[in-house]
């Protein structure tokens, strides 16, 4: 009788602790229909991108002493925004409503 394969260690991501799975394949929609396969670094460097934009707020708000609601908000402004001057005006338009309010 054949000796069944130990099946390898398994590895763990060191920032989520969570356990990385093998490569799987699936099916994703495109034109030739061909296989694409998401590997395991695929994976990562999307987990690790959302880490490190986590790590950056937390840096910030423990420096400037603001809230993270407060440095959420002034991301989606400056997204909305797209330069520092609208941004301003922005702030301004605002203060003009709070201070009618």
């Amino acid at each position: 009788m054949a000796k069944r394969q130990e099946s390898p260690r398994p590895r763990w991501c060191w920032i989520t602790g969570m356990r990385i799975r093998k490569l799987r394949r699936r099916k994703l929609p495109s034109a030739d229909h061909g296989r694409h396969t998401i590997t395991t670094s695929y994976v990562y460097n999307i987990k690790n991108k959302g880490n490190k934009r986590r790590r950056t707020v937390k840096a910030v708000v423990a420096k400037s002493g603001v809230g993270i609601p407060e440095v959420k908000a002034a991301l989606a402004l400056l997204k909305a925004c797209k330069n520092e001057s609208a941004v301003k005006e922005a702030l301004a338009a605002a203060k003009e409503i709070k201070a009618m309010v």
